[in-house]
């Protein structure tokens, strides 16, 4: 991830104990606000083990900086958003609920 040297932008304290994540989290300082910044990886054939520290992960940044967000990365998930939730899988279904409990 690239900042802009203007800008501060430390890096945060990881907040999982699974040093397997892959993900990178900053606080951009702006002249009167911050930007919680956080880019992840999921690969696509994850264990269960580790969508769940993904999804732990998500919940305990949005928990600590309420309001302050982005959240970007390749989760791939294969979603098709017009589908009613039922036909998608368990795990997506986890993902989803989660996004849509925590924004």
């Amino acid at each position: 991830m690239y900042v802009q040297e203007n800008f501060k932008a430390p890096l945060l304290q990881l907040y999982s104990n699974n040093t397997a994540l892959e993900h990178l989290i900053l606080e951009i300082e702006f002249n009167y606000a911050s930007l919680v910044v956080t880019t992840m990886y999921r690969s696509p054939s994850s264990t269960n083990e580790y969508n769940d520290a993904v999804n732990n992960l998500i919940s305990d940044i949005c928990n600590k900086h309420v309001g302050n967000n982005l959240i970007i990365g390749d989760f791939n998930y294969h979603i098709d958003w017009s589908m009613h939730d039922l036909t998608m899988t368990t795990v997506v279904r986890s993902f989803m609920k989660l996004f849509k409990k925590t924004f």
